[in-house]
């Protein structure tokens, strides 16, 4: 969606998603600590709290993080992909025809861009 904004081109969205990856970013294995114990920085301090809420112990909620964070951009990546190779011809009709933007986008775009979400 954000290579598709005006004035967005694919280079700044990719810039964007690496921004946001660095700004997400941050769980580090604290040394000698086994994986035991992690410093986080930022919204990852957030997620491994929520998780630690849940009942997870501190090395699984930092790993399960640090595994999102470094998975995201390989996810945008082929979520971008996806969207990309949706004809804009086919949204353009449905606009045509009267389909709300967001009606257009649930029953045209999400499911040609599904086979990239689920390989994301």
């Amino acid at each position: 969606m954000v290579a598709r904004a005006n004035g967005v081109g694919p280079k700044l969205a990719q810039r964007i998603v690496m921004e946001l990856k660095d700004k997400v970013g941050g769980i580090v294995l604290a040394p000698g600590s086994g994986g035991g114990a992690a410093a986080t920085v930022g919204a990852g301090a957030d997620a491994v709290s929520a998780l630690l809420n849940l009942g997870f112990r501190p090395a699984e909620a930092s790993a399960a993080v640090a595994s999102a964070v470094m998975a995201f951009p390989l996810m945008v990546r082929a979520i971008r992909l996806s969207l990309e190779s949706v004809d804009i011809r086919l949204e353009t009709a449905a606009r045509t025809l009267g389909a709300p933007p967001l009606w257009v986008f649930a029953t045209i775009s999400l499911p040609l861009m599904a086979p990239g979400i689920l390989t994301g």
